[in-house]
């Protein structure tokens, strides 16, 4: 369990509303902390809240909190959602699956969250992002619904910063009511005739 004073070492006034959250603290509190960090680093702590989870209950167990915290929002924008697992995609039969299936839905342990976010930041620093061939061809596409997205404007933003970063040739395509998973959504033969289209004029 999280304790209100475990939030303290946490840098970042959103990890203290993310803390004060998990032990129990007036969620309308929790909240104006959060608008108040609205410009903050999210990432840094988010990582920070995932590393004092892994020292509070061990990288390789999980914490319900801390699940919800990085995947609980995401079926907030589908319309009266069917399942926790909606915003995967439009096309039932795959969420179905996706529940069904005993290798997915499973909650993540706080080491791996610490890990993925963790690299994810390690891949958008600025160093790393200039080590990259200029001339190598890059596609980012993305459903204009998919939260892990930002609702596309995280991936807008990602091919910014390649541009920013000297790639000479990027494109970015965000298809409209796409949710997470595009290969498997109902517009799925769209996306695969579009990068297939992509790939054939960079291959010439």
């Amino acid at each position: 369990m999280i304790t209100r004073r475990d939030f303290l070492k946490v840098s970042g006034v959103a990890a203290a509303a993310a803390a004060l959250t998990a032990c129990g603290g007036s969620s309308s509190t929790a909240s104006s902390a959060a608008a108040s960090a609205a410009a903050a680093d999210g990432q840094t702590y988010t990582i920070g809240i995932c590393q004092l989870a892994c020292k509070k209950v061990g990288e390789k167990n999980t914490s319900d909190t801390l699940q919800n915290m990085v995947f609980g929002g995401y079926n907030k924008r589908v319309e009266h959602p069917r399942t926790e697992y909606d915003w995967l995609t439009r096309d039932e039969e795959i969420v179905d699956a996706y529940i069904a299936h005993p290798s997915c839905g499973f909650t993540a342990t706080t080491g791996l969250l610490r890990d993925m976010l963790t690299g994810i930041r390690f891949i958008e620093q600025k160093q790393n992002l200039a080590k990259m061939d200029k001339n190598l061809p890059v596609l980012f596409i993305a459903g204009e619904d998919d939260p892990v997205g930002n609702y596309g404007k995280g991936v807008r933003k990602a091919a910014e910063e390649f541009q920013k970063a000297g790639m000479k040739d990027v494109t970015c395509n965000l298809f409209p009511k796409g949710r997470h998973e595009i290969l498997n959504e109902t517009n799925r033969r769209e996306v695969i005739d579009f990068t297939a289209d992509w790939l054939k004029k960079k291959l010439k």
